[in-house]
């Protein structure tokens, strides 16, 4: 919570377009600040959390979501239910592991597998910044503000590698898939590939990084123009 207020200091809540969240951050008042918010999110539930909901007679009815799973294993969408005491739209079905997946959100309940996988991009962030050439953890630094600002670079360095993968894909040539449906290289991959291939050729590479910096830069003035907060601690 408190991270999101950090958040809502810069951007408005109808800026965030989705938050998505594994089993480790839950309940009550978690959830109902985030809906008092008008933040949409969809959330990974552990198994053993109650599914709740009213009959006619106000009678309550308590499901289990592994019960569900076994009635269905194609996976069930449930609407207005209760789960950890806030109302809500539920799924019940497997992930591609093969395990239960539970989840939960204030978005529609068809949606909310669809919405669940955009948290692989999350994955994939963190494991760039923990190996594949960014090695983020090996680092020997203990001061948290030199951290922020080591962090806050090799955000913008897989950002910078990210994107360039990305257009290269979409403007170039686009990534080949394997046999199994997955791309033979990660955009961040792809783009480290080219810029170190650019490195010989520092004309290009200098034309490359001006442009992203200038996105960059556009992108934070606008932020910037739309938050008295920030207006007053940052001039770009």
């Amino acid at each position: 919570m408190d991270l999101v207020k950090k958040c809502l200091d810069i951007i408005l809540p109808q800026q965030i377009s989705l938050f998505v969240e594994d089993r480790e951050f839950i309940g009550h008042t978690w959830f109902k600040y985030l809906k008092d918010n008008k933040i949409k999110f969809c959330f990974r539930i552990p198994k053993h959390h109650n599914i709740i909901y009213y009959d006619e007679n106000m009678n309550e009815i308590v499901q289990k979501a592994d019960e569900l799973h076994c009635s269905y294993p194609n996976g069930i969408t449930l609407s207005d239910r209760l789960a950890d005491g806030v109302v809500g739209n539920v799924y019940v079905g497997t992930a591609k592991d093969g395990e239960l997946l539970f989840l939960f959100g204030n978005l529609a309940a068809s949606t909310l597998p669809k919405y669940y996988k955009r948290r692989w991009t999350i994955e994939s962030f963190f494991q760039n910044l923990k190996g594949r050439g960014f090695n983020l953890e090996l680092t020997h630094l203990r001061s948290s503000e030199k951290l922020k600002k080591l962090i806050a670079c090799v955000s913008l360095a897989y950002a910078f590698c990210a994107n360039t993968g990305l257009y290269e894909h979409r403007k170039v040539q686009k990534i080949k898939n394997k046999k199994h449906g997955r791309k033979s290289k990660s955009f961040s991959r792809k783009g480290i590939d080219i810029i170190r291939s650019l490195l010989k050729q520092t004309e290009l590479l200098d034309q490359l990084v001006e442009k992203f910096v200038r996105i960059i830069c556009i992108n934070a003035r606008k932020i910037i123009a739309k938050s008295d907060f920030l207006h007053e601690k940052m001039v770009i």
